[in-house]
């Protein structure tokens, strides 16, 4: 079965994505290897809730994260804004940047002909510098008021814990990791995998192997604390499927 016909039947189904269930009925079972390239390669997105695995597009999945979370739709909203206000501000200061080209070159036709190309190319960079130095403050203020408004909260970096991972228990393991996840800044809830990783990993000094499989004992023996979804670089295998984000319940 090409993937193209499993995808266009996915995307078709809109921002209301399509079930597992149902797609397994339409396609068969051997559907599931196509389903995994798809969210390998980013082009499809699969969220599970209640035990029921839904699938959407790339596009469908945001405009359904825009419809539904709050928070996302918020974050999204600031970020077209800011976009937007930074292309007029790109756009208005290289129209200045042509009208005062055209005036430095009547001056200096008027008055030195001799000295065109020289004074021209001094006031070009001159111009551009500025031009340079406003389009990065223009874009680093607005990072900024971004960052404020969505109360970005930055990493700990308080020391209570055992940072030698040859003694490292469960335990300790889960208090770690839940801790992150709640460091960690996110309007949909969901948290990579990979994010936790790296903080527990340097935190620790526990390889790559070492955190995945305390991972996997801790959503094997506390599954109803946590919700996985797959998707990502990284991650734990379930069911033949690498599921790279998480969340607590």
């Amino acid at each position: 079965m090409p993937n193209d016909k499993l995808y266009t039947r996915i995307e078709s189904a809109g921002v209301e994505g399509i079930k597992k269930t149902k797609l397994r009925r339409e396609f068969g079972v051997k559907s599931g290897k196509a389903v995994d390239e798809l969210l390998s390669q980013g082009l499809i997105f699969a969220e599970k809730r209640a035990g029921t695995v839904t699938y959407w597009s790339k596009d469908n999945y945001m405009q359904h994260l825009v419809s539904s979370d709050p928070k996302f739709r918020l974050i999204y909203d600031m970020y077209a804004n800011t976009n937007s206000k930074i292309s007029n501000t790109v756009s208005r200061i290289s129209s200045n940047l042509d009208k005062k080209v055209s005036n430095i070159t009547s001056e200096i036709i008027d008055s030195k002909v001799s000295n065109i190309a020289s004074v021209i190319d001094k006031k070009v960079s001159n111009i551009t510098s500025d031009l340079t130095e406003k389009v990065s403050s223009e874009v680093n203020r607005k990072v900024v008021n971004i960052v404020k408004e969505v109360k970005v909260a930055p990493s700990s970096t308080k020391d209570d814990g055992n940072h030698n991972g040859k003694h490292l228990t469960l335990d300790q393991f889960k208090m770690e990791f839940d801790r992150t996840i709640a460091e960690i800044p996110t309007s949909i809830g969901w948290v990579e995998l990979a994010m936790i990783r790296e903080r527990v990993c340097d935190k620790y000094s526990i390889s790559k192997q070492n955190f995945y499989t305390f991972a996997s004992q801790l959503f094997d023996q506390f599954n109803n604390s946590y919700e996985l979804s797959s998707g990502g670089n990284e991650g734990v295998m379930v069911r033949g499927l690498v599921h790279g984000f998480v969340r607590c319940i």
